[in-house]
């Protein structure tokens, strides 16, 4: 079978996968959908890509099924964890796969060429607006602290979503090196929303924090969205 078809067969098994609710339906599919990746890979085929499309598009299910058609914060942390009757959690599966080919030898002309850079940027822009709760009180550290170790039911916990940050700023920074990094933000406002990321640290949250209103590790997160814009400005020239 050709190239297409492949794919095509892939990114059908892998949403077989993914919307599956027996365990037996989730193992065939996922039996198929490894056998197609195995095929894929006999063939030179791109399979980082499909990966980092398959990637965007469920960040983009989630962005269109908002009211506002942006990210909504607590979804986006529970299709990172959320493990479905199957025992599977596809959402966090897809972030550790991303990881790990960027980690690699992988060509990530190929991965910036999915979309994913753009798709990242707005995640950590979503990661980064304002909390207001936290806005009607002041934050220390430890109160911050007491809360590290509670789960809420409807919210991912904070252990776990400090995970998810970190992954997202690893994939970041090592997409940022690319020559093609800031070419590929061009096509929407990815790269004026980074700069914005950047002005808002700057300008407002260094000095909201001084005022005990933004947590430390808010500023953290800026600190790191300014240093994903240092690389892929200086990686450009």
């Amino acid at each position: 079978r050709d190239k297409h078809e492949l794919e095509v067969d892939f990114k059908r098994f892998w949403e077989e996968f993914r919307s599956s609710n027996s365990e037996k339906e989730k193992e065939t599919a996922l039996n198929l959908t490894v056998d197609a990746f195995c095929r894929l890979l006999k063939q030179h085929a791109s399979v980082a890509q499909l990966v980092t499309q398959a990637f965007v598009t469920e960040i983009e299910k989630l962005k269109i099924s908002s009211k506002t058609r942006s990210l909504d914060i607590p979804k986006v942390l529970q299709f990172f964890s959320e493990i479905n009757k199957g025992g599977f959690c596809p959402g966090s599966n897809l972030l550790a796969v991303v990881e790990f080919l960027v980690s690699g030898p992988t060509d990530k002309q190929s991965l910036l060429d999915s979309g994913i850079f753009c798709c990242l940027i707005h995640i950590l822009n979503a990661l980064l607006s304002p909390d207001e709760a936290n806005q009607r009180r002041k934050i220390t550290d430890s109160e911050e602290s007491m809360l590290a170790g509670k789960d809420s039911v409807a919210d991912v916990g904070p252990a776990r979503r400090l995970e998810v940050e970190g992954s997202v700023v690893h994939i970041m920074k090592a997409l940022a090196i690319h020559p093609s990094a800031a070419q590929s933000l061009i096509e929407d406002d990815s790269l004026m929303l980074l700069f914005q990321m950047v002005a808002s640290g700057s300008v407002t949250v260094f000095s909201r924090y001084k005022e005990g209103l933004v947590s430390l590790h808010t500023i953290q997160l800026h600190r790191h969205a300014m240093q994903v814009t240092c690389l892929t400005l200086l990686y450009k020239c």
